[in-house]
């Protein structure tokens, strides 16, 4: 009874000047600003970005230098030098200290490097497709839980009136009952009804509580305290026409179309690796050798030198391994396909039912304001009939109640046809921003 008593005293400063107003433009925008997808979609087109000038690096010669310190030891002393590939083995025990600046290019690879650098950059087309689909779902969320604690806030509003009409009705046929004019029945029932609305105003509540937490994680924010939250606001639109699907402007279909075009050069690399690759390497080297101290090697550290390569490298058997990755990324690009066919088909699927919701919406919409309307001035003429005792009391608290619920019923019905506009919107005209 605390808690009923409580929910009345809260709903009524709810309309007061102790109230947080709350509307779904300003949930809307405060779930884009801080939305934890967001921010990690943004970083990773961030990401994306440095893997572009990672792949552009290819294109550019690499340029080190070294350090060699080394100590030979003969164990035959025949004092002949022998070379064996790149390896050199000296006959007699010596120190030898070398620095060297060298420089690597990759003269030719058949394009390989060139398709690394487009699968970076379709990275980031996807990345971007990405970060559009979880913009329109971010809202598309937003709006349905706005919703839910919309219609929870107007059905706490209505339980709370018909609870108090429902308690009135109980009394006065408990004072009937007293009097022996209605059978005990009929009070029992009566308390029933009335036992039954304060339960659910009781459930309703810790709902309406519950939603409210969901609008804050959505924001990120604290919970609002005892706010009133507004309706929705209808747009007149001069072109009712529903807009089509689109299905290639999708960021779903953009996602896959990037990921297949990314996989496809991946296999095309693949082909390429059996192919051979031509690198250009120079090294210029300063040195110094001694047989007998170490730190005399840096006495004659005047000796120099001068080297260039051309390298070719051609793959002969690799044990299959590059025919095993071309034949997974065959089956990836296939699996990638069906895997677009469905979600495609998903959003497609959502749209039209929100489509068929809203087919009737703006028609719906304006027969509402009438309904309202109407309902409005009855319950306005019920109270005056009520206050100058030309109704019978019973007979204006039941049907103040079911005008209420009916009010509700249309409120409700609005909400709904919003959310399904709002939907089919988001769907149909989301094209994706260009960052």
């Amino acid at each position: 009874m605390k808690r009923y008593i409580l929910t009345i005293f809260l709903t009524f400063f709810a309309s007061g000047v102790f109230a947080t107003e709350l509307d779904f433009e300003t949930v809307r925008q405060k779930a884009l600003e801080n939305s934890f997808d967001v921010k990690l979609s943004q970083t990773d087109i961030k990401i994306s970005e440095t893997a572009i000038q990672g792949a552009k690096s290819e294109y550019y010669p690499k340029i080190n230098t070294s350090f060699y310190s080394e100590y030979t030891k003969s164990l035959d002393g025949n004092n002949q030098t022998v070379y064996i590939g790149n390896d050199v083995l000296y006959g007699s025990s010596i120190f030898q200290t070398s620095m060297s600046v060298g420089l690597n290019y990759n003269l030719f690879d058949f394009g390989i490097r060139g398709d690394k650098l487009k699968i970076a950059k379709t990275d980031k087309v996807s990345k971007i497709a990405q970060y559009n689909k979880i913009l329109r779902d971010t809202e598309i969320t937003v709006v349905e839980a706005y919703a839910k604690s919309l219609i929870l806030y107007k059905q706490l509003n209505l339980l709370t009136q018909t609870t108090s009409l429902q308690h009135e009705l109980y009394n006065d046929k408990k004072r009937l009952y007293q009097a022996g004019k209605i059978p005990q029945t009929d009070v029992l029932e009566e308390k029933i009804k009335w036992t039954e609305a304060k339960n659910e105003l009781e459930q309703i509540t810790a709902e309406y509580e519950k939603s409210l937490k969901d609008l804050a994680f959505l924001t990120n924010s604290e919970p609002p305290q005892n706010p009133v939250l507004k309706d929705f606001v209808f747009k007149e639109k001069e072109n009712t026409d529903i807009p089509d699907l689109n299905t290639e402007t999708l960021p779903e279909s953009k996602i896959y179309d990037a990921e297949i075009v990314k996989k496809q050069k991946e296999l095309l690399i693949a082909k390429k690796q059996n192919l051979p690759t031509f690198n250009f390497t120079t090294n210029y080297y300063l040195y110094g050798a001694d047989t007998n101290n170490y730190f005399d090697t840096y006495d004659n550290f005047c000796q120099r030198g001068l080297k260039f390569r051309i390298i070719a490298s051609l793959p002969i058997f690799d044990g299959f391994k590059n025919k095993s990755d071309r034949d997974r990324i065959k089956l990836e690009i296939a699996r990638l396909y069906t895997e677009k066919e469905k979600k495609v088909a998903e959003v497609k699927y959502n749209y039209e039912k929100a489509r068929d919701d809203t087919v009737y919406a703006n028609i719906l919409h304006q027969n509402n304001i009438s309904m309202k309307n109407l309902l409005s001035d009855n319950i306005s003429m019920f109270d005056r009939l009520n206050e100058q005792k030309l109704i019978d009391k019973n007979n204006y608290l039941q049907q103040k109640i079911n005008l209420l619920n009916k009010f509700f019923e249309i409120e409700k019905t609005d909400i709904n046809q919003y959310v399904s506009a709002f939907k089919v919107d988001a769907l149909a005209n989301n094209i994706g921003e260009n960052i």
